[in-house]
């Protein structure tokens, strides 16, 4: 039986009919509860390897109680995106072959995050590894103006770093801003910022509109409370209560370093309560609240110290080791002020571990041990017995590495963010 004859006309008829032919929609994945738990199971997975480190897929499974299939696929998606890759075999502890170990590439999605501060921006670029990379510190301005000017000011700051970063082939995901102050519940707006002069400021919205990729502005206390929740390797049943001093007084109670839905729930400004002494009333007035006598520019008036590279508490306790009068009462005043602000936060939210940063993170240990028994003359016994009192270990790069532990947290939840994988 012969081959069928294919003329030219039969040619031309069919290259027609193709060309009627309406072009293949591209398949685009709905927003489903399959598709979902598909975006959670590889959120757990990189979270799991980021927190606990290289480990080999069944380990993975073991630590977030999957099936082997089920981490088959996502290790193989992760791998398709570039985000996972297997790093050489490691001899297991039972007996076996050796096992495949899996990775995170930490610059295969990386966080712009900036931490805001009256005249100074901190800022550095993070990968899934909550490492900083090209850190900087850059004067800007950022207060006492209208907010139509603020926005621009920022947003041209950040075009400006994005720019620089992509002649560097660095190209961030999304951009996250800590900043002291409360935001709304979906991190978009700044409510209020007392130490900023800010209020209602659209935030996220302006700076998306000129940049195109996702912004989240988040409170910094409690980014530093995500950072140092994680760094002390703490859980559900060490309850943290976060307190950070400089411009303002801040605090974040934790239990987990998985940021709420709404963002915010958990911060508060301590330094407002209607309370403090203030003994130096007539050199250095104030307005009755804790934040005026606990923040830094009143401890440096007190003791007229203007030199910022001078760490102020550190000098506040040289002067008074040294006998210097004014010194001893303004240290004495700090610590009562102090603890009658830990005082009130412990007796509501009774914490496990304190943790004490800003510039209270330079306290020496006999005012941290002053600091404590001033703390339990107005705390109960039962609250106060469990309770320890630390510094932080992680100085300003916790604003940093908390705003990313928020953004990924936002980052990864989104359908979106996977799209290389979704297309293949």
């Amino acid at each position: 039986m012969g081959m069928p004859i294919v003329t030219a006309r039969k040619l031309d008829r069919r290259a027609a009919n193709l060309a009627r032919r309406k072009p293949a929609a591209r398949s685009v994945r709905k927003d489903t509860p399959v598709e979902r738990l598909r975006v959670h199971h590889r959120m757990e997975a990189l979270l799991c390897l980021r927190d606990r480190g290289p480990m080999s897929q069944i380990e993975l499974c073991k630590a977030l109680g999957r099936s082997t299939t089920t981490m088959s696929k996502v290790v193989t998606e992760l791998e398709a995106l570039g985000w996972v890759a297997v790093a050489g075999s490691a001899r297991p502890r039972e007996p076996g072959r050796p096992r495949t170990v899996l990775r995170l590439n930490p610059s295969a999605c990386e966080t712009l995050c900036l931490s805001l501060e009256p005249g100074l921006v901190r800022s550095a670029v993070v990968g899934l590894d909550l490492v900083a990379r090209d850190a900087r510190e850059d004067q800007l301005a950022l207060s006492d103006d209208t907010p139509p000017a603020i926005l621009r000011r920022l947003t041209d700051w950040i075009c400006t770093r994005l720019a620089e970063l992509a002649r560097k082939r660095c190209r961030p995901a999304a951009v996250v801003l800590v900043m002291p102050g409360m935001t709304d519940t979906k991190l978009r707006q700044i409510r209020v910022s007392y130490q900023l002069g800010w209020r209602d400021l659209p935030l996220a919205d302006h700076i998306e509109a000129k940049i195109g990729l996702p912004v989240i502005a988040h409170n910094n206390t409690r980014a530093m409370a995500f950072a140092e929740f994680r760094h002390k390797h703490l859980d559900a049943d060490q309850p943290m209560l976060f307190v950070q001093a400089k411009y303002g007084v801040g605090a974040s109670m934790l239990n987990g370093i998985t940021p709420s839905p709404h963002g915010h729930y958990g911060v508060s400004e301590l330094g407002h309560l209607r309370m403090g002494e203030n003994r130096f009333a007539d050199r250095v007035p104030t307005n009755g609240t804790l934040v005026g006598v606990l923040r830094e520019p009143y401890l440096r008036d007190v003791l007229g110290c203007p030199d910022m590279k001078i760490q102020i508490v550190a000098e506040m306790e040289r002067r008074a080791n040294g006998k210097d009068q004014v010194a001893v009462k303004l240290l004495d005043q700090t610590i009562a002020n102090l603890a009658l602000c830990l005082a009130v936060a412990i007796n509501l939210q009774n914490p496990s571990i304190v943790v004490l940063g800003g510039i209270y993170a330079g306290l020496s240990d006999a005012t941290l041990d002053r600091l404590l028994a001033e703390i339990a003359r107005n705390v109960p016994d039962e609250l106060m017995q469990p309770v320890r009192l630390s510094r932080t270990a992680l100085g300003p790069a916790g604003a940093i590495q908390g705003a990313a532990i928020v953004g990924f947290d936002r980052l990864l939840r989104q359908p979106d963010t996977y799209r290389a994988v979704e297309a293949t």
